[in-house]
């Protein structure tokens, strides 16, 4: 099991939402956080948290959907540290609308935050993690990137891809000494739900049904774990497993649960 002490994590979008629980969990565990995030003040009240585990914290402002921002954030996580440990892609966005009404314009966004910024990130600091001989890239997808969600096609493209990424590096990369992690949470109660853009459907879709959402700090706690052990998949709760093992079994009953459930959304005029 891998020892998190001393250990430098990057973790993006660490403001809120799972990052900060991330940021605030592994700190427990005795590491130094390097925190990043477009939102300052929440940025400073994670640090206040994390440095009460009486470990280091470092805060970089930076938007990862400019290149520039990225290059600043892997040129301080590098040489602050002597080299990171663990990096976190963590920030995301999210969108409910069908297909027929989305534009491209609002695809191009959630593909750069989701999936195009962990990409270019991790590209910026596999060279100085093969050079290390180690290094941890864990990268939080969802259900989502498990089995498609109708209604949110464009956040699911993201997520699968980030699970198809993890896949793929977790075998390229062995030989390095690099390990990765895909992280896939069901529903969890963080700051997403309230400022993703919903289109053609009833507000009350950022409301999770009693029982079917956690917060953020068991999911925290479920993915650090996962990351010790170096599981190549971490699902957070147990619904989500239950579901994820019933498309395996028999994705025809999932599919038609599904194609039920979906009837039942409630469509506004757009």
């Amino acid at each position: 099991m891998q020892d998190l002490r001393n250990k430098w994590i990057l973790i993006t979008g660490a403001a809120s939402g799972i990052g900060r629980a991330l940021a605030i969990e592994f700190a427990a565990q005795g590491a130094n956080i390097i925190m990043a995030d477009i939102d300052e003040e929440g940025m400073k009240n994670t640090a206040a948290e994390v440095r009460a585990k009486g470990v280091k914290t470092i805060s970089i402002k930076a938007d990862v959907t400019r290149p520039g921002d990225l290059d600043k954030l892997a040129q301080t996580a590098v040489e602050e540290t002597g080299g990171l440990d663990i990096l976190v892609n963590n920030a995301g966005i999210g969108m409910v609308s069908e297909m027929k009404n989305t534009l491209w314009e609002e695809w191009e966004k959630i593909l750069a935050v989701n999936l195009h910024a962990p990409i270019q990130l991790t590209l910026r600091l596999l060279p100085h993690m093969i050079k290390k001989g180690r290094g941890h890239i864990v990268n939080i997808a969802s259900m989502a990137g498990l089995m498609g969600i109708p209604g949110m096609a464009q956040y699911s493209v993201t997520k699968f891809g980030l699970v198809g990424l993890s896949e793929a590096l977790r075998t390229e990369l062995h030989s390095y000494g690099i390990k990765v992690t895909a992280v896939c949470p069901g529903i969890v109660r963080t700051p997403i739900l309230q400022t993703s853009r919903i289109k053609g459907f009833d507000e009350e879709m950022r409301t999770p049904p009693p029982g079917m959402s956690i917060s953020p700090e068991r999911a925290a706690r479920a993915i650090v774990k996962g990351v010790k052990r170096n599981k190549a998949k971490v699902i957070t709760s147990a619904l989500p497993k239950l579901i994820y093992a019933l498309k395996i079994i028999a994705p025809g009953l999932v599919g038609l649960a599904g194609r039920k459930a979906y009837s039942r959304w409630k469509r506004v005029p757009i």
